[in-house]
């Protein structure tokens, strides 16, 4: 997900060359840490979505869930039939 986000490459254009030893291969040295920081992401984002399906699964145990999703369902289902009857101007 961060190759594809800007503000990753300007993060590590800006910040991460402190870091950085001349003597060194400066791709390599960014490369390494890219990969770092992409896997310390990778990590935290599958913890969210773990977390997330678990609360899911508990959710979906509770019986006044089923009740919420009719209810939230309705109140979408009202918009829509609106839209039928709305014309064009």
């Amino acid at each position: 997900m961060s190759a594809s986000n800007p503000k990753t490459m300007i993060f590590l254009c800006a910040f991460l060359p402190r870091f950085l030893q001349p003597e060194r291969s400066v791709t390599l040295q960014f490369t390494v840490m890219y990969l770092t920081i992409a896997a310390i992401v990778e990590v935290v984002h599958s913890l969210y979505c773990f977390t997330a399906f678990r609360f899911g699964k508990r959710l979906e145990a509770m019986g006044w869930v089923a009740t919420l999703k009719r209810l939230t369902g309705a109140l979408f289902i009202g918009p829509g039939l609106r839209l039928l009857t709305v014309r064009a101007v």
